[in-house]
């Protein structure tokens, strides 16, 4: 009944998300502009459609924090939530994109018409107290005022979205916590998963603050500077060019070091940008909204939020092989399946691949023992599960005198497999080698990447070629061995993934010279 509960609230309130829409103005000249107009309502629709979803997630997210027994049903309607938040705000960059080109096209259009009323070229500081936005809508052109109206109210909406930005990464920081100490291999997997999605949501919000707020910054900034360009405020326009000096410098240092520049960015440009607002309202004589920014700049805090990850571990139980008295394996006790685990490497020995499922009783008082039935329909019996390939060989020795005729040794990378034995009979009967390979962004290795090298293959060579990624950026290919046995090569290749070092790790066959 509790479930029934919790899907009812999840479908009333996502339906009231659906139904969400609300006009929203245009800018003076395109008011007659069909396609325009399309993109500015279906602009507003997206936006409360986000809001909200966020709002929804939250509600879902206090209740899995409360509930949980329900961590199963709310975990799905989260992630599907998440899923349709990315592609509205997907969606919503699409058309404000469309949006910025028609106004910007209108303008450029527009600037030399007589129908638009043009600024003076200069301009006097006013005789009496005026509001900032009538001082602003007497001396620019109508267009550009309403591009300056329009960026204003885009405003509160990208303050928003960096709240609920740092909202979901105090939520990421809880979660990695969380797996670091999580002891169960299911629990944890919940907890990757929406860990995966929230950074996915996170990633999307810092996308559109992104592009919301370039276009904010631009058009505010460029309304700023003409004013006092034309009020030949010589002092405005020297503390501007220093002050976004500056600011830029800061960026620089800040780029690539926390979660999200954009992110970062957005308090230094905001106190920035207010700042110009700030000089403008003061030279219109507009105590009250300086007072205001100045009361609002007080509560914009510094966003330098560090990267969160999780640190994937392993969940896998190694055993050895054992053989008892009598089969332990029954009706009441059947040959479980076999633990395919989505991080981390096991080893294990096929005993016996059969068309049809096989009773204990043929598998010679082996244990443990793990069956999978994969693509083929075959059914693969498994026995022991080795953290390493040295242990796995000591098993199939044992298990080859215990009168199994082929136990191959194969092995599961992050939850793919491999047969080992397999491979290699394959690349001996062909003449092939196997070349282990590791790609890496930077010049040399790292010294825990080595040490894993030295470990396995104390007295090979490694050369080094360098070729261009996709994006042109240089990536270097380091050739760490090369062996007549792909157990060998493969044992590398674990010992080098199991680093968590920033590489990719390649094993390629080759011919032998």
């Amino acid at each position: 009944m509790v479930e029934i509960r919790v899907k009812k609230r999840i479908a009333v309130l996502f339906v009231a998300v659906l139904a969400c829409f609300a006009a929203h103005g245009q800018m003076a000249g395109l008011e007659n502009n069909p396609e325009y107009g399309g993109l500015l309502r279906t602009e507003q629709k997206l936006r409360t459609q986000e809001d909200s979803l966020t709002t929804l997630l939250a509600r879902l997210r206090a209740d899995l924090r409360a509930n949980a027994d329900q961590r199963a049903v709310l975990g799905q309607s989260i992630l599907k939530l998440e899923s349709q938040l990315f592609e509205v705000r997907n969606q919503a960059g699409i058309v404000a994109g469309k949006i910025n080109a028609i106004e910007q096209e209108f303008v450029i259009r527009n600037l030399g018409a007589e129908s638009v009323p043009a600024a003076a070229d200069t301009i006097a500081k006013p005789a009496k107290q005026m509001k900032l936005a009538d001082y602003l809508r007497d001396n620019m052109p109508a267009q550009e005022y309403a591009v300056w109206q329009r960026a204003s109210a885009m405003e509160s909406g990208v303050a928003g979205l960096v709240a609920d930005y740092a909202a979901n990464h105090a939520q990421l920081r809880a979660l990695a916590a969380a797996y670091a100490v999580e002891a169960s291999a299911l629990r944890a997997d919940s907890i990757t998963a929406q860990f995966g999605a929230l950074s996915a949501s996170n990633a999307a919000i810092a996308d559109t603050v992104a592009r919301r707020w370039a276009y904010i910054f631009d058009n505010k900034g460029y309304a700023c500077n003409l004013l006092m360009d034309k009020a030949d405020n010589k002092h405005y326009m020297f503390r501007h060019e220093s002050g976004m000096v500056q600011m830029r410098n800061e960026e620089a240092q800040l780029r690539g070091v926390y979660a999200s520049d954009a992110i970062a960015f957005y308090p230094l440009e905001r106190s920035f940008l207010t700042g110009c607002e700030i000089a403008v309202a003061e030279y219109a004589g507009d105590q009250r909204s300086v007072d205001s920014m100045r009361n609002a700049l007080k509560g914009v805090a510094s966003q330098k939020l560090e990267k969160v990850k999780i640190d994937l571990k392993s969940f896998i139980n190694y055993e050895d092989v054992k053989i008892t008295g009598a089969t332990i394996y029954n009706v009441s006790n059947p040959i479980p399946e076999v633990a395919v685990h989505p991080h981390g490497t096991v080893y294990r020995i096929l005993v016996g691949t059969y068309p049809k499922a096989q009773p204990p009783v043929v598998f010679r008082n082996v244990t443990p023992l793990a069956v999978w039935r994969a693509g083929d329909g075959q059914y693969r019996y498994f026995a022991g599960g080795f953290e390493t390939v040295a242990r796995a060989e000591e098993a199939q020795s044992v298990l080859l005198k215990r009168g199994f005729r082929t136990p191959d040794i194969t092995v599961w990378i992050d939850g793919v497999y491999h047969n080992l034995s397999w491979e290699q009979r394959s690349a001996a009967a062909s003449g092939k080698m196997f070349r282990v390979e590791v790609v890496s962004a930077e010049g040399k290795l790292s010294g825990k990447v080595l040490d894993a090298i030295k470990s396995v293959n104390e007295l090979g060579d490694i050369s080094r070629a360098v070729s261009r990624s996709e994006d042109g950026t240089p990536q270097f290919t380091f050739v760490v061995g090369v062996f007549s046995d792909k157990v060998r090569a493969e044992e590398l290749a674990a010992a080098i993934r199991a680093t968590q070092q920033p590489v990719k790790v390649n094993i390629v066959a080759v011919a032998a010279e």
